[in-house]
């Protein structure tokens, strides 16, 4: 009798997953920001737990401050400091719908 794995998630390889993580960040960020010494670091240690937003904010980040393609402490600071931008944007576009609303 002949066994089936319907229904049965193989998960791919760590190997698999690192490769796929490396093309989807070449993908965004591009062959020139791929190579700067902070991504290939956060590329070695955490490509594959890597949102693809997060690659994006990275690329705006280094293009905006290209030290930051080189020193790790910097990029990590600017982008804390973007997202503690972007949640207070967000937190004052919702105070803004909720007083046109009436709600707040």
């Amino acid at each position: 009798m002949q066994s089936t794995n319907y229904g049965r998630y193989i998960q791919p390889s760590a190997e698999a997953q690192q490769n796929e993580a490396e093309e989807t960040t070449q993908d965004i960020l591009g062959p020139r920001i791929t190579n700067w010494p902070t991504v290939q670091f956060i590329l070695k240690l955490e490509a594959t737990r890597m949102d693809p937003m997060e690659w994006v904010a990275a690329k705006q980040i280094i293009e905006i401050e290209p030290k930051a393609g080189k020193n790790l402490f910097l990029l990590a600071k600017l982008f804390d400091q973007d997202a503690k931008a972007t949640k207070k944007e967000e937190k004052e576009k919702a105070s803004t719908i909720l007083e046109a609303d009436g709600l707040h």
